[in-house]
């Protein structure tokens, strides 16, 4: 009689079960060991894209089938960006879970050429809204952080990565207020909520010369701030995606090139 796998793909299974299985073997936090720079490619995002839906789709808490998402997203986060691919110092921070799971903040830190200025950390989250599925922010990020790998700026730089961004609730500001305080008061803070093209900016609160470089240098104009679910005084930029911008691979490789670009400006400020 054939023996048959309900529930998940056997090769989602074995890729997170051993995911989890090496972080809890290896402890919280990895030196970097190397550097690979991943460059941002059409080609390249559209393969993430297949591979996030088919293997990381839906991720939110309260659903078996989206915790598994939220489980296989963290570890394609983590195995992208660590020690033996994009060659990041990873940290992870335990985060609150349903019936015994823990999803972690996971943080990919690079330092900065002298540690003279605040550090900018990237904040974007890894879960999904399950009403509006939107894979952008992870995805770009991904990308953003590994074409940035091995460089450094005046500013080190934080990617961090949250389970419960898109959600409202005692969860989402439990990971919150973790996250904020292990930043800390002096850094820099960019949410990437959402990325899309032309749309990009919402707003930004500290830095009147980012609306002077991005309506420069892309054509962009930063909105003013506004507050949100996942927007309070501790965020400095916002990027977030426009309604009537089309989901397209060239619009999302148009978008991740300025995020990059964006980042390496706020990291040389």
């Amino acid at each position: 009689m054939p023996i048959a796998l309900v529930g998940f793909p056997l090769g989602l299974v074995i890729f997170t079960g051993l995911a989890w299985w090496k972080w809890h073997a290896r402890g919280p936090e990895v030196e970097e060991l190397h550097a690979f720079t991943l460059p941002i490619t059409l080609e390249g995002l559209a393969a993430d894209r297949r591979k996030i839906e088919e293997f990381a789709a839906p991720r939110y808490a309260g659903d078996v089938q989206a915790e598994q998402g939220l489980k296989s997203m963290a570890a394609m986060i983590d195995g992208t960006l660590g020690p033996e691919n994009a060659g990041y110092r990873m940290e992870l921070l335990p985060g609150p879970g349903n019936s015994g799971e823990n999803w972690p903040i996971i943080i990919a830190h690079a330092e900065a050429q002298d540690g003279s200025k605040p550090p900018l950390w990237i904040v974007t989250p890894y879960d999904t809204d399950p009403s509006r599925p939107d894979h952008s922010a992870v995805e770009t990020t991904l990308a953003v952080a590994g074409g940035m790998a091995g460089q450094q700026f005046k500013r080190s730089l934080s990617f961090a990565f949250l389970p419960h961004g898109q959600q409202l609730g005692p969860q989402a500001e439990e990971t919150r207020t973790k996250l904020q305080k292990r930043i800390g008061e002096n850094a820099r803070v960019m949410w990437i909520e959402a990325v899309s093209w032309p749309s990009l900016l919402e707003g930004s609160r500290h830095n009147p010369s980012l609306s002077q470089w991005l309506s420069k240098e892309v054509g962009l104009v930063a909105g003013e701030a506004t507050d949100s679910s996942s927007s309070s005084s501790w965020i400095d930029f916002k990027l977030t995606r426009g309604s009537q911008d089309e989901d397209t691979p060239e619009n999302r490789y148009r978008a991740a090139l300025t995020v990059a670009d964006l980042i390496r400006f706020l990291a040389t400020q």
